[in-house]
């Protein structure tokens, strides 16, 4: 039977539950709202990581090193990597999904309007929660390689 230690007491830990709430709560919140339907991604007014699979993918990417992420506190040199593959993800997912949104803006109409939804801001936070974890784990490995040399 294999057993997981999760080491909860460890802020990167935190930080990193944090970011993976972030990227599940994705599925639920849109990135933008629209005051009328508008094609290809307002048709229902709300755009969400379920109308591109680019975005989709780059969330359940995110979502799952960050999870993996959290079980890798003894071997800190992979769980950095990790941490920049999800950064990279969370960092892309801002990127195409502000492209997605304003790429077809000079095909709507002037009475169109597009409000900011819950998950832009929810992946910003995201990405602020990954940065932090990285800086504490690398912050850890500094401190583990300064006590070997005292020996």
């Amino acid at each position: 039977m294999i057993k997981f230690k999760l080491m909860i007491q460890r802020i990167q830990s935190i930080f990193l539950f944090l970011a993976v709430l972030g990227f599940t709560s994705l599925f639920k919140f849109p990135f933008a709202k629209s005051n009328m339907m508008a094609s290809p991604y307002f048709e229902d007014q709300n755009f969400l990581i379920a109308d591109h699979n680019v975005l989709m993918g780059l969330v359940v990417l995110g979502g799952i090193t960050c999870l993996v992420n959290i079980f890798l506190y003894n071997n800190r040199l992979l769980q950095l990597r990790i941490g920049y593959i999800s950064l990279i993800a969370s960092f892309f997912l801002i990127l195409v999904a502000v492209w997605l949104i304003y790429s077809n803006a000079n095909q709507w109409s002037e009475q169109l309007t597009i409000d900011d939804g819950l998950g832009i801001y929810t992946t910003i936070i995201t990405l602020v929660c990954i940065i932090a974890a990285n800086y504490y784990i690398n912050k850890d490995e500094k401190t583990v390689r300064s006590m070997d040399r005292l020996r």
